[in-house]
C-alpha cells in the first residue's frame, strides 16, 4: 500500500552526465505524448506468503489502483536560459527567458539583428552569444547569409572577417555588405570615417569631361575615354579637337608618325598599311590592324598577296596553303611536289611520305599503292577486319571472300558457329548422330533430328512398333501374304527377316508374287497361283506373268491371249522355235471382190481356197 514508483529517463542513458552538451540526449527527451501500460502485477511472492502465514490479507496485493500520476520535466532552452516562466498568452505553457542575445520560446534563434554568427546551442564547454552586425551606423537591417560566411566576406564589430552578417537597406549614401562603402557618385574624403553620416559626400564632377564618378578619399573626377587623366584638360590617344576630343580620323597604328589629322584629307600611310585612313592592310599583308607580311612562297603561290583575314596565300594544285612552302595532300618531294602514286581509298589523309612519296596506309591497307587489303582484313576498299573467331579458327587471316580458316568441329564464315555434326559453341562437342536413322549430321542441344521410325538422343534405336534396326520398318506385312502362323514382326528367329510370307509370296511385307505366280490373296495357302503361261508363245522361253496386270503372261509379237497360246489374226501355227511365234499369212493371198473374198487362208493347213 501507498507505495511509488519512480522512472527517469536519463538513467544508465550514454552522456546522462552531460546532458547539457549532447544535443542527441536532448533532443531523446523531447516527450510529448506519455503512454502508461500496466501489464502485470508484482506479488512479491506473496502466493508463497500466505501459505507459510497463512494470512489471508497477502491476496490484496493481487489488486492496485493509482492514486496520482506526476510527471517533471524540464524546459528546453538550448544552453541559452536558467529559468523558464509562463506564458502571458498561455499561462499553462512555459516559455525560457532567454540570454546572449537569443529570442523564441526555447531561444532556438538569434535575436534580430544580431545574427552576425549563424545560431548555435550554447554548451557547459563550448558557450555561444549571439553578435550584432557591423553596418557602420548605417542601417539597423541585417540578415546572415552562410556563403558570406564561408567565403569571409563580412567584417565583424571587432574587425574580423568572421561570420556571416549582410546589412540591407544601408542609408547616408553607403553600400555593400558592411555598408563600408560610397555609393556611385559619391567618395569618402580622407579625413572621414566610414561610420560617420557625412561619410560620403557627392562628387560634384558634372562636366562632360567626367564619368561622374570620383577618386577616393581626393575627390578627382574620373575622365571619360576620350579626355586625359587625371585633370582631363587633355584628349586621349587616338583623340583629337579638344574640348571635343572626337576620334581620330587617322588610324594611328596605321599612319607615319601616329599622326592623327590627315593633310588634305589623306593620312600618310606606313608601308604595311592602306587606305585614305590607313585603316587596312596593304597588298602581301593580312590580319588588320597588325597588317603582318603574307610571305607566299613564289614557287608554290599563284601571286604575291594572301587572303586579309586568314593569311592563306593563294597556292597552285599541288602545294598547300597557308603559305605555299609544301606540298599538298598527295604530293611530295618539295619544290618539285610530284604526284603520289597511292591509292586514296586506302591512304590517310597526308596520303604519302612528304620526302620519298610511300604511300602511308590506312589501318588494314597495304600493298605499294595501298590498294588491297592486308592479311587479316577483307572487302576491299573498305578492309575491314575479318573477325575470324579466336575460338574456331586457325589464325585471324581470311581469304578475299572474307573466309576465316576453321579448326576443326568449327564452320561459317568467320568459324563463329559449329560445323554439322558439332553443338554448343565454342566447345564444339560432337553431335554422335547415327547415319542410318538421323535427318543429316546435325543436331541441337546434342539431340539428333531422327528419321521416321528412330528414336534416342543419336537416333540409334528404333522407335516402339518399328523393326530391324538399322533398317526400323514400320510392320506392315501385308495379311494375304503372310503364313497363317505368323504372330508379329520381331516374332522371328532369323535376323533382319520382318514377315513370314507364304510359299509363293516375296517382298519385306510379303505382298508380291513370286516369279511364274500371281493373283495374291488371303484365302489361297500358297498365297498366288501359277502363270500357267503357254511356254511355245512366251518371249525367252520364260513364264513368267505380270502380276498387276491380270496375270498377263509376256507373249511374242505374234501371240495373244493371258496364257500367250494364241496366234493373232492373220498368223497361225504357233511354234515354240519361231521368234515371233506365230507364221504371217503371205500378202495378196486374201482378197476382196465386190465385197466378197474371193479366196480363204485355212490357218490350220496353210492352204488356199477358192
Amino acid at each position: 500500500d501507498h507505495g511509488e514508483i519512480v522512472v527517469s529517463l536519463l538513467n544508465d542513458r550514454p552522456s546522462a552526465n552531460d546532458f547539457f552538451n549532447s544535443s542527441v540526449l536532448q533532443e531523446w527527451t523531447r516527450a510529448t505524448n506519455v503512454r502508461l501500460r500496466l501489464i502485470r502485477t508484482q506479488t512479491l511472492y506473496g502466493h508463497l506468503m500466505s501459505l507459510e502465514r497463512q494470512d489471508p490479507t497477502v491476496t490484496r496485493r493481487y489488486f492496485y489502483s493509482i492514486k496520482d500520476i506526476s510527471i517533471g520535466g524540464r524546459c528546453r532552452c538550448n544552453g541559452h536560459a536558467d529559468v523558464c516562466v509562463s506564458r502571458v498568452d498561455n499561462p499553462y505553457k512555459l516559455k525560457c527567458e532567454c540570454q546572449h542575445k537569443t529570442c523564441g520560446d526555447n531561444c532556438e534563434k538569434c535575436c534580430e539583428n544580431k545574427v552576425q554568427k549563424k545560431w548555435r546551442q550554447s554548451k557547459a564547454n563550448m558557450l555561444f552569444e549571439c553578435e550584432e552586425c557591423n553596418c557602420n551606423g548605417h542601417t539597423d537591417l541585417c540578415v546572415y547569409n552562410e556563403t558570406v560566411d564561408e567565403l569571409g566576406l563580412s567584417m565583424d564589430i571587432h574587425g574580423k572577417f568572421d561570420g556571416g552578417g549582410v546589412c540591407k537597406h544601408c542609408r547616408d549614401n553607403t553600400e555593400g555588405i558592411n555598408c563600408e562603402k560610397c555609393k556611385p557618385l559619391f567618395y569618402k574624403p580622407w579625413d572621414k570615417m566610414i561610420n560617420q553620416i557625412d561619410a560620403c559626400q557627392p562628387c560634384n564632377c558634372n562636366d562632360r569631361r567626367y564619368t561622374g564618378n570620383c577618386a577616393e578619399g581626393s575627390g578627382i573626377c574620373e575622365c571619360k575615354q576620350n579626355y586625359a587623366a587625371p585633370h582631363c584638360n587633355v584628349c586621349s590617344f587616338g583623340y583629337t579637337d579638344y574640348p571635343n576630343c572626337t576620334p581620330c580620323p587617322c588610324n594611328l597604328n596605321g599612319t607615319l608618325g601616329s599622326i592623327c589629322d590627315p593633310v588634305d584629307g589623306i593620312c600618310p600611310c606606313r608601308p604595311n598599311f592602306f587606305g585614305e585612313r590607313c585603316d587596312e592592310c596593304s597588298a602581301g599583308f593580312y590580319n588588320f590592324p597588325k597588317c603582318e607580311h603574307c610571305y607566299c612562297n613564289p614557287i608554290g603561290a599563284t601571286r604575291d598577296d594572301c587572303d586579309k583575314v586568314t593569311g592563306d596565300c593563294m597556292c597552285k594544285g599541288n602545294f598547300a596553303p597557308p603559305k605555299c612552302d609544301k606540298c599538298a595532300s598527295g604530293y611530295y618531294d618539295f619544290p618539285e611536289c610530284r604526284y603520289c602514286n597511292c591509292d586514296p581509298r586506302g591512304t590517310q589523309e597526308q596520303i604519302c611520305n612528304k620526302t620519298n612519296g610511300e604511300c602511308i596506309c590506312e589501318e588494314g591497307f597495304g600493298g605499294l599503292r595501298c590498294d588491297k587489303c592486308i592479311p587479316g582484313y577483307k572487302d576491299f576498299p573498305k578492309c575491314k577486319p575479318c573477325g575470324c573467331s579466336e575460338f574456331g579458327s586457325t589464325n585471324k587471316i581470311c581469304d578475299i571472300s572474307g573466309k576465316c580458316s576453321c579448326s576443326e568441329r568449327y564452320g561459317g564464315k568467320t568459324c563463329e558457329s559449329c560445323s554439322p555434326g558439332y553443338y554448343n559453341y565454342p566447345q564444339c562437342f560432337p553431335c554422335n548422330c547415327d547415319r542410318d536413322g538421323s535427318v543429316g549430321l546435325s543436331c541441337i542441344n546434342g539431340n539428333c533430328l531422327c528419321k521416321p521410325g528412330f528414336e534416342g538422343k543419336h537416333c540409334d534405336k528404333c522407335k516402339p512398333g518399328f523393326f530391324n534396326y538399322p533398317l526400323c520398318e514400320a510392320c506392315n506385312c501385308d495379311p494375304a501374304g503372310v503364313t497363317a502362323n505368323f504372330t508379329g514382326c520381331g516374332a522371328l528367329s532369323r535376323p533382319g527377316e520382318l514377315c513370314e510370307c507364304k510359299p509363293r509370296v516375296q517382298g519385306r511385307m510379303c505382298n508380291e508374287c513370286r516369279p511364274l505366280y500371281w493373283n495374291l490373296q488371303q484365302y489361297n495357302p500358297h498365297g498366288c497361283v501359277d502363270c500357267n503361261c503357254y511356254t511355245p508363245g512366251v518371249i525367252g522361253g520364260i513364264a513368267e506373268c505380270d502380276d498387276k496386270n491380270n496375270g498377263q503372261c509376256h507373249c511374242k509379237m505374234m501371240v495373244e491371249s493371258r496364257q500367250c497360246n494364241t496366234c493373232v489374226d492373220g498368223s497361225y501355227n504357233l511354234q515354240e522355235s519361231h521368234v515371233f511365234g506365230c507364221t504371217g499369212i503371205p500378202c495378196g493371198l486374201c482378197s476382196h471382190k465386190n465385197g466378197h473374198l474371193t479366196k480363204t487362208w485355212f490357218m490350220g493347213t496353210g492352204k488356199i481356197y477358192e
